[in-house]
């Protein structure tokens, strides 16, 4: 999560003040949800990185990953296979 993951979300709101209201939830909804995501992921990833570093029996454990990358990442794809042509008819 940085600026680089910020930027298109504020390009959006900002070139599209009139965007209808469905659009803009729709648009904060996948900022939110890729948030969460990435929440998750750097959890795990500590987890294992720092907490159980020099420790074997960390590297086996799943933690989130069962849901964070199955899971969040097919809902994700389906977010933007909708909002995709939406976007393109709006542009």
């Amino acid at each position: 999560m940085g600026s680089s993951n910020s930027q298109p979300l504020v390009m959006y709101h900002m070139r599209y003040p009139e965007d209808a209201r469905l659009n803009k939830l729709f648009v904060a909804a996948i900022y939110l949800w890729e948030a969460v995501q990435t929440f998750v992921l750097t959890e795990n990833a500590f987890e294992v990185f720092a907490r159980g570093y020099g420790n074997v029996v960390y590297l086996d454990r799943m933690g989130h990953l069962w849901f964070s990358v199955p899971v969040m990442c097919g809902v994700g794809k389906i977010f933007l296979f909708i909002l995709s042509p939406i976007l393109c008819f709006v542009c």
